[in-house]
């Protein structure tokens, strides 16, 4: 099946605050459900002691629902203390207003942050989650070589697959954004277009198919790291399974020698 830069929702600067705020809240609830903290923990720890950090830098956090619940993780689980520094181009600002000034450990970063150019002097392992597969292949090869030139350790996490099995199970999981919603304390117009008129369902749903279809196969990912080559850099790809989606996760690994 060929990557197909198809159009999603929750991309478009036009779409009302309402129904982005939905999608960001009721993705978050699905995140934290589906345990994918735990899916991705063991390979950031691995990534931390390999580089001595106690410092995570998130790129294309949006309303930072994956990258808050793997530090949950990691702290309670793997009892590690982590600084996280959430970033995105347009910066979800009202995540970053419930983040901001309630601890030392959290940051969103308000300006707009490139993940293919950040800061040389900004340190931590990087994560992007449900993130790479929005960029066009010429972004997502500059966002990589970025953290390749810097020398940085860089984790990518999926939670699709370009793959008609993984696109048949999300497209049934819409059925999972009305229990979620419950959970997010909706307003009366969230609800009536969730509940009367499932608009919101549908166009969620709509998302999650073509993010599958535009998530980058190893085989496109190699294409890229293959450019990306030097001794002291060394590269990983493979897959984590998620018993609660029963689904291979995809992910691509930097880590400097």
């Amino acid at each position: 099946m060929k990557r197909v830069h198809g159009f999603e929702f929750n991309e478009q600067p036009w779409l009302p605050q309402f129904m982005t705020s939905w999608m960001t809240s009721v993705m978050h609830v699905c995140h934290h459900e589906t345990g994918d903290g735990y899916v991705w923990a063991p390979k950031v720890m691995e990534l931390l002691d390999r580089s001595g950090e106690n410092r995570i830098l998130d790129l294309c956090s949006g309303g930072g629902g994956p990258v808050l619940d793997l530090v949950r993780v990691l702290e309670g689980e793997f009892h590690r203390e982590v600084h996280l520094t959430l970033t995105d181009l347009i910066p979800n600002l009202h995540t970053a207003q419930s983040i901001n000034g309630r601890s030392p450990n959290r940051t969103y970063v308000t300006q707009s942050i490139n993940a293919t150019d950040v800061p040389a002097d900004w340190g931590g392992v990087r994560t992007v989650f449900s993130g790479l597969h929005h960029m066009r292949p010429e972004i997502a090869f500059g966002f990589l070589k970025n953290a390749f030139d810097l020398r940085r350790c860089i984790f990518v996490g999926e939670t699709t697959k370009r793959a008609l099995s993984t696109m048949k199970k999300y497209a049934k999981a819409t059925k999972a954004f009305f229990d979620a919603t419950n959970k997010i304390n909706p307003t009366p117009v969230q609800r009536f277009l969730t509940f009367k008129l499932p608009v919101l369902p549908a166009m969620l749903g709509w998302d999650n198919v073509m993010s599958c279809i535009r998530t980058y196969t190893e085989d496109e990912l190699r294409g890229f790291i293959r450019r990306l080559s030097a001794p002291d850099y060394r590269w990983e790809m493979g897959e984590l399974y998620n018993p609660a989606m029963d689904t291979p996760y995809p992910y691509v690994m930097g880590v400097p020698n």
